[in-house]
């Protein structure tokens, strides 16, 4: 059979095609074909099941792979369901014992549902090896080097920011790779840099920020404020300093930014209770609400 008659290998054309990708029909000769094709057009060579398909294009075969894909995600939402009641309490016991060493620092931390991608990253911890140290994942943030990130897993909060920064930021001895993206800091003075730590009771279109201390511990620099997981510090350089210095937190601007969030009470401050919070205050207040209204009706 010539090659001519048939549909013809759409990566190197010089043998028949033997297989259609099943995302975007191109037509290949051999494995080694395919794979050159997901390459080279980025194609990862599964079906798109949300794909859009014409009505007058519409087959028993696209309503059966709908109807599977309705399957697929009700047996997801499922398991999900499940696994929250069948998990409530992981991680109860390290969130617990993280806050309370926490307070004993005068850090006010707070933790997310477990669904949420926050909670899942954070990794900080105590070890009872050295229960007095707390082990903080940070997030650093260098917003005048194309807004890179660095996430941290372990850093000891005995340590100063400046000695942390220093294996970043360093002219020869900091990671090859980091010196590259960070360039631009690099070239300047380590001193000069201003660091500042994200509020994350404000709200994200009016970000509030702690000034802190380069040349102080973590552990002194995070007393008296509020942590939701893990803090992000955003890295900054001398001249762009004053965008950040005009919306850091005074005393005023902390009870304002607490006032506009009590609304928002669905941060677990142990991680364990579910999705809402109610205070020991806020109950009582409930019961006598109610107690009140019952004695209202029975008159």
């Amino acid at each position: 059979m010539d090659i001519t008659d048939t549909k013809r290998c759409e990566v190197c054309s010089e043998e028949v095609s033997k297989y259609r990708c099943p995302r975007c029909s191109k037509q290949t000769c051999s494995v080694k074909c395919v794979n050159l094709h997901k390459v080279k057009e980025e194609c990862n060579g599964q079906r798109d099941k949300t794909v859009f398909v014409p009505i007058n294009k519409f087959t028993e075969n696209n309503l059966l792979s709908d109807y599977r894909f309705l399957e697929d995600v009700d047996r997801t939402a499922d398991n999900a369901v499940r696994n929250l009641k069948k998990f409530p309490y992981k991680n109860q016991n390290r969130n617990k014992f993280l806050k309370r060493t926490a307070d004993r620092k005068g850090v006010e931390l707070s933790f997310l549902p477990n669904v949420f991608t926050k909670h899942k990253r954070n990794s900080s911890r105590t070890f009872k090896e050295s229960p007095n140290t707390i082990f903080w994942c940070v997030n650093w943030k260098f917003p005048e080097a194309d807004d890179a990130e660095i996430f941290e897993r372990k850093i000891s909060d005995k340590l100063t920011i400046h000695n942390v920064l220093k294996k970043y930021l360093h002219a020869t001895e900091s990671n090859p790779i980091h010196r590259q993206r960070l360039k631009c800091y690099i070239c300047d003075d380590i001193n000069n840099i201003h660091i500042f730590m994200e509020y994350d009771r404000s709200i994200h279109h009016n970000r509030k920020y702690y000034k802190l201390d380069l040349f102080k511990s973590i552990e002194e620099n995070l007393k008296g404020k509020v942590v939701i997981e893990y803090p992000t510090m955003h890295v900054v350089m001398k001249d762009e300093a004053d965008k950040y210095t005009s919306k850091v937190l005074d005393e005023d601007s902390v009870e304002e930014c607490t006032d506009k969030n009590e609304h928002n009470s669905n941060v677990i401050n142990e991680g364990v209770e579910g999705y809402t919070v109610d205070t020991h205050e806020h109950m009582e207040e409930k019961e006598c609400h109610q107690t009140n209204t019952s004695e209202s009706m029975d008159i």
